[in-house]
């Protein structure tokens, strides 16, 4: 590990005219640090289902179908997970078949397409679906190594592989999802290996694409991730790795991401299909890899069951 090098954000020489193409890309502030992160190919695209829409549906949506398709009222007082739960307890054979025909494989989307030219440095995914892996395939002749839970090996990450958090779904096997509560709270218990996949976040930049942060679940898992994060600053004379959101200007900005330790950077949505998300992708899709200056070495890595919680 100590002979691997990695970039930090602030390190690259400032140039007016490079300035003034990132301004007209993304005028936010911040952009020009996620710009480094990214073309530093030492950071992490966090996919969410924000990406895949509306090719396949965001989670109440398909929380929603499920529950019809199952014949299941909807409690005032249930959560999304509670709900599926139910679901899936009264018809597991139509709760099986209606995923797998939401989920059926369709061609990527553009957007997915730049994602993956794209110079990250892995992939980790709560979607279902499989355009990334897909889109890969389409331009490479082959995808990156892909993972889906529970099989999430801790060594992977930022290896330019696919690491599917919540599993996905399968038309040709049986397949392991975490979408019900019971499957959630096994999936984040601190024992599990999903939790041992997010805490590796802390050693790598990370770019969180079409990601709401309202799952009840994996936002006080990164909120934890967080705290390590701060401890390590503190502990270690490294630069902190940022994480960042890329986020529409005209929505409100989560209140969670203070407390998780994002960096919003919003983009203009422009056409009004988040054009400005498209352009952000189109443009590191086409990025040629910057000269380097300086780099620091990576802070040694230390087992999560070691870390604070």
């Amino acid at each position: 590990m100590g002979s691997q090098r990695y970039l930090s954000c602030e390190q690259y020489p400032s140039d007016r005219r490079a300035d003034d193409r990132l301004s007209a890309v993304c005028s936010d502030p911040s952009f020009p640090k996620l710009n480094d992160a990214v073309l530093s190919r030492s950071c992490i695209a966090f996919v969410g289902a924000g990406l895949s829409t509306p090719e396949y549906p965001l989670w109440p949506q398909l929380v929603t179908t499920l529950c019809k398709e199952c014949g299941v009222e909807y409690p005032d007082e249930s959560t999304l997970s509670q709900l599926a739960e139910l679901a899936k307890k009264k018809d597991p054979d139509r709760y099986v078949a209606h995923l797998r025909d939401v989920f059926q494989r369709k061609d990527p989307q553009y957007r997915h397409v730049y994602l993956v030219k794209c110079p990250f440095a892995g992939f980790v995914t709560t979607n279902y679906d499989h355009f990334i892996e897909q889109a890969q395939s389409d331009l490479h002749s082959r995808s990156s190594d892909v993972f889906s839970y529970p099989h999430l090996p801790t060594d992977t990450l930022g290896k330019e592989a696919v690491h599917h958090i919540h599993g996905h779904v399968a038309h040709d096997q049986e397949f392991e999802l975490v979408l019900t509560s019971s499957e959630y709270e096994r999936a984040y218990s601190q024992e599990s290996l999903l939790d041992a996949i997010l805490k590796g976040l802390i050693y790598k930049h990370v770019c969180f694409i079409g990601c709401s942060l309202n799952d009840e679940y994996l936002r006080p898992m990164l909120g934890r991730c967080n705290r390590i994060r701060s401890h390590l600053k503190r502990t270690s004379g490294h630069p902190p790795y940022k994480w960042f959101m890329l986020t529409d200007r005209e929505e409100t900005t989560p209140v969670e991401t203070q407390t998780i330790g994002i960096v919003p950077v919003r983009y203009d949505r422009r056409t009004g299909d988040h054009q400005g998300l498209t352009d952000i992708l189109k443009y590191w899709s086409h990025s040629p890899k910057p000269n380097v200056r300086q780099a620091f070495d990576e802070p040694p890595y230390r087992d999560p069951q070691e870390l604070p919680k």
